[in-house]
């Protein structure tokens, strides 16, 4: 491509129309022109997000558990620190629930436990809850 083609292809992506260019292949159009997600894309992407912070929060908490296991001497050690056992649960019960995670009541559990567990993978899991309930509320189902 010489500069003038890359002249032209540049004002073709600021222009509201579309323009066929034939030395590139495709049509450049606006950047404005976007497909709006309905209801059942934003679950499927909170069941993504909530299957990620699952597997994340188990991950995360068993390992922390198995160092705690390493580390303490008594039983009362462990659960002195219920931080990497409620990861693990947290995990579980989001892998669990990601299959229903179209259900109000699951979404809130989702996004409390989410926030009880902390982590990276806790984020996940509130961030998935939170984005199911307000995904129920504002996007059209199609």
């Amino acid at each position: 491509m010489d500069k003038l083609h890359i002249r032209r292809a540049l004002a073709a992506t600021f222009r509201s129309k579309p323009l066929y260019y034939p030395n590139c292949e495709g049509r450049w159009l606006h950047g404005g022109e976007k497909e709006k997600l309905n209801q059942d894309d934003a679950y499927s992407l909170a069941r993504a997000i909530l299957l990620i912070g699952g597997i994340v929060a188990i991950a995360f908490g068993a390992t922390a558990l198995g160092a705690s296991f390493t580390s303490a001497r008594a039983l009362n050690d462990i659960l002195a620190n219920p931080g990497p056992l409620l990861g693990v649960i947290v995990g579980v019960v989001a892998l669990v629930g990601s299959s229903r995670i179209k259900e109000e009541a699951v979404a809130i559990v989702m996004a409390v436990l989410g926030f009880l567990a902390g982590g990276l993978g806790g984020v996940l899991v509130a961030i998935a809850g939170i984005w199911a309930i307000i995904s129920r509320y504002t996007l059209k189902s199609p």
